[in-house]
C-alpha cells in the first residue's frame, strides 16, 4: 500500500515537452520570464524500499515586440526532471517566430525552432513552419487566437542504431486567455504537430494571480503525448512558480 507526500502543491509524473508551441498574442514590446518548480515524492508504508522522489524544475524566457504591420517573438526555455529511483528528462529548446499582420485580425507566420533533448537518441530537433494566425475574438476579458501551419521537421541522429530523419509536418495551435478576476487570470494553450512518423500533442492549463504589477505566480498543469509506430508516450506535470513580465 502506497502513502503519498506532495510538496511544493504540485505533481510531477514525468516532463512536458518544449519544441510544440500555441500562438502568442503579440501588441507590444514585452519581456517575460518563468520559474516553476514541482516534487512528488512516495513511500511504502512498511518502509521496505527506498521512497521515491521526482523534481521538475522548468524555465522559459520570452521577448515578443510588433512594430507596424510585422510581430516578432522571440523564446528560451529549458526543463530538467530528476527521479531517484532512474531515469529522468533534459531538454533546452529555442524559437524564433515572424508574424506579418494582414489586417487587425489576420496574419501569417513563419517560426524557426530548435530543441536538444538529452535523453532522446538524437543530437538535436529542427521545425521550420509556416503558415496563418487569426484572433477569432478579442474582448475586454477574453481572447482566442488559432493558427494552422505546415513546414518540415529535421532529428538528427546521435547513435548509430538511429538514422536522420526529415519528414513534412503540419501544425494545429489554439491559444484562449480570460480574466476571471480583477487579479486572477486562466489560460488554454493546445498545440499539436502531425508527421508521418511521429504525432506529437501539448495542452497547458495555467492560472496567473498577480503580486504586483510585473510579477505573478503561476499555477499550470501539463499533458504531452507522442505517437509513432513503436507506441505512444505520455508525460504529465503539474507546476508552481512565478512569472515576470515588463
Amino acid at each position: 500500500m502506497k502513502r503519498l507526500t506532495i510538496l511544493g502543491s504540485a505533481i510531477a509524473v514525468s516532463s512536458a515537452a518544449l519544441a510544440l508551441e500555441a500562438p502568442l498574442k503579440v501588441e507590444g514590446d514585452e519581456l517575460g520570464a518563468t520559474l516553476q518548480y514541482s516534487m512528488f515524492q512516495s513511500s511504502d508504508s512498511d518502509d521496505t524500499s527506498e521512497d521515491t522522489k521526482i523534481v521538475n524544475l522548468k524555465a522559459e524566457t520570452t521577448y515578443q515586440t510588433k512594430k507596424g504591420d510585422w510581430g516578432q517573438a522571440y523564446r528560451l526555455a529549458a526543463i530538467n526532471s530528476q527521479n531517484n529511483g532512474g531515469g529522468g528528462v533534459e531538454r533546452y529548446n529555442a524559437s524564433a517566430k515572424g508574424m506579418r499582420f494582414l489586417q487587425n485580425s489576420d496574419y501569417l507566420f513563419a517560426r524557426l525552432a530548435a530543441e536538444k533533448d538529452i535523453q532522446s537518441g538524437y543530437d538535436y530537433e529542427i521545425d521550420l513552419v509556416g503558415g496563418y494566425g487569426r484572433t477569432l475574438f478579442d474582448t475586454e476579458r477574453s481572447t482566442l487566437v488559432a493558427e494552422i501551419g505546415a513546414g518540415a521537421r529535421y532529428l538528427k541522429s546521435g547513435t548509430p542504431e538511429l538514422e536522420d530523419e526529415l519528414e513534412p509536418v503540419a501544425t494545429l495551435g489554439a491559444l484562449f486567455e480570460t480574466q476571471l478576476l480583477e487579479q486572477l487570470s486562466f489560460s488554454q494553450e493546445l498545440a499539436a504537430t502531425l508527421g508521418s512518423e511521429q504525432q506529437s500533442y501539448e495542452s497547458i492549463s495555467a492560472f496567473e494571480t498577480k503580486l504586483s504589477d510585473s510579477l505573478s505566480a503561476k499555477l499550470s498543469y501539463e499533458i504531452s503525448i507522442d505517437q509513432t509506430d513503436i507506441g505512444d508516450e505520455t508525460e504529465q506535470v503539474s507546476l508552481i512558480g512565478v512569472t515576470y513580465k515588463r
